[in-house]
């Protein structure tokens, strides 16, 4: 018990630190956080509706509409009718909003690259092998989809 909770104990720590890091990046964008998470949101889940959407989000429609709105304005987000239901309308990226989500990973990237590449190889293959291990436990909780 005692290792495991000095384990949370450094994981917390690098969720921290890696927080701030990304936070750095991420307050250069013209953005607001709610703006941020619909961009996340669909650069993995295109051609949603702006309902579910706001389900995801735990916000109103309304809310959904304006934070969107403000997206399309500024040419990351696009609307586009249904084909087999002219009433609904889906969501995705535009180029640029797609553009823009690669642009943050590939920082993300860049920075977690940075760090392992100070790390002595045989501390990499450690974490390699104990970062397997742990995802090895989470896909085989029941439920839980890859």
């Amino acid at each position: 018990m005692e290792e495991t909770e000095g384990i949370l104990e450094v994981f917390a720590k690098i969720l921290e630190s890696l927080r701030q890091m990304y936070h750095q990046h991420w307050l250069g964008l013209n953005l607001t956080m709610p703006q941020l998470k619909v961009l996340l949101i669909l650069s993995r889940q295109s051609q949603l509706t702006s309902g579910k959407l706001a389900n995801l989000l735990g916000i109103t429609p309304p809310t959904a509409t304006g934070i969107l709105d403000r997206l399309v304005a500024q040419g990351l987000v696009r609307r586009q009718e249904d084909p087999t239901d002219r009433r609904v309308v889906r969501l995705g990226l535009t180029e640029a909003g797609q553009g823009l989500v690669d642009k943050l990973f590939e920082q993300r990237d860049q920075v977690l690259r940075n760090y392992l590449e100070e790390m002595q190889e045989e501390d990499k293959e450690a974490l390699r092998q104990g970062l397997q291990a742990f995802y090895r436990a989470i896909v085989g909780r029941e439920g839980f989809k890859r």
